[in-house]
């Protein structure tokens, strides 16, 4: 059903019978005459919306939450108001008003969180905020309450940022979904990153250690995985797939004409193209003999099929301590700067997104800029 706007001039109190027309959803619509300032100096204009039953709601627009101080957003608000009443989804104010968290939750999680990725992880957020501070009303949230519940996590500063940022992301889609109430987490602090730490990766020692428990494992696939990774520096999400939103290597990634191999869907959206050489090559040319006929031969790595808990039983069996299954990657950037790779190499073939990710490996090549200098001189200088 169509709606029949009429909008009234906050100054003039009075309507205007040339605004009153049939307007289908994007229509642009201006308020008569000049909207009136209160006493803080927050403009306003006031909105009547009715359909063809007669039935009228009484809309404010002004300069907070689903209000808004210009004629454009006020255009866009009735935009907004006709679609709803088109689609029978329309609530009056007194409605938006009584929205709490949990209500914004659920639509979140409908409708927004499906676009996103990691859903795993942003799920756990999501369902956090929900149990916590679900019950509260929007218009009632305060920047203390949400700080509580952040001190209630005892997490660390990494933690705290995402969880911080999970909620943000879920009170702006509610203002863009015009629901009523201010922000308040223009207030809530993030945590100070610590420094980062050493940089950990295996010593010749201990790469010789790992790869003789690795040999004795049961695991169909984990030597292989090991193998791949310090080879390539890939992450785990990216060649082996045990979440949902993992992409995993799947065959038609890899080039063995050009010995090559590409991974796709990586952590910050850029494909990368490496070499395979080596004891990689061997190994992935054997699984390629080896490979089953089946859903899941398309993969080079069988999906959904744990690493965690023999991972574990192989640092034990090695002695190997303090080192998880993404210090491969370290170890992969690691062993590029002791070999006098410069940074920029370092970083193309890691995939990191950010330059000073890569500048943590730059103290385990202090003379890296002596051929790169020496030669500019050399040149220049003569």
């Amino acid at each position: 059903m169509k709606a029949s706007i009429v909008i009234r001039c906050f100054e003039c109190r009075r309507f205007d019978d040339r605004l009153t027309a049939t307007i289908c959803p994007g229509t642009k619509a201006k308020p008569c005459g000049k909207p009136l300032a209160d006493k803080y100096g927050r403009k306003s204009y006031y909105v009547n919306a009715s359909d063809e039953s007669g039935k009228r709601w009484y809309v404010k627009v002004s300069g907070r939450g689903i209000y808004h101080s210009n004629s454009k957003a006020a255009s866009l608000l009735l935009a907004e108001i006709i679609k709803a009443q088109d689609n029978g989804t329309f609530r009056p104010r007194k409605e938006f008003a009584r929205r709490t968290l949990g209500d914004v939750a659920i639509r979140y999680r409908k409708e927004i969180l499906p676009t996103r990725r990691h859903i795993k992880t942003l799920e756990r957020h999501l369902k956090f905020w929900e149990e916590t501070l679900g019950h509260v009303q929007l218009n009632a949230l305060t920047s203390g309450e949400i700080t509580e519940a952040l001190e209630s996590l005892n997490v660390g500063p990494g933690v705290w940022n995402r969880c911080k940022a999970m909620l943000g992301s879920m009170l702006t889609q509610a203002l863009a979904w015009s629901y009523e109430f201010s922000n308040p987490m223009a207030k809530v602090k993030s945590q100070k990153m610590p420094k980062r730490k050493k940089v950990r990766y295996l010593t010749e020692d201990e790469k010789n250690a790992l790869f003789t428990a690795l040999e004795k494992t049961k695991h169909p696939y984990l030597q292989d995985l090991c193998i791949l990774a310090l080879a390539t520096g890939a992450r785990r999400s990216e060649m082996v797939r045990l979440y949902r939103d993992d992409h995993g290597l799947k065959w038609s990634e890899v080039d063995f004409k050009e010995e090559k191999v590409e991974y796709l869907e990586t952590k910050n959206g850029k494909n990368r193209r490496l070499p395979l050489k080596g004891v990689a090559l061997e190994m992935m040319k054997r699984r390629w003999a080896d490979r089953g006929i089946g859903t899941d031969s398309e993969y080079v790595f069988k999906p959904f099929q744990s690493i965690q808990w023999s991972w574990e039983v192989v640092l034990r069996n090695s002695g190997v301590k303090k080192f998880t299954f993404h210090n491969l990657r370290s170890t992969f950037a690691s062993w590029m700067a002791l070999n006098g790779t410069s940074l920029l190499a370092i970083q193309k073939a890691g995939g990191w997104s950010n330059f000073n990710q890569v500048l943590a490996y730059a103290d385990l090549s202090p003379d890296y800029l002596d051929d790169v200098i020496g030669k500019m001189v050399e040149d220049r200088l003569g």
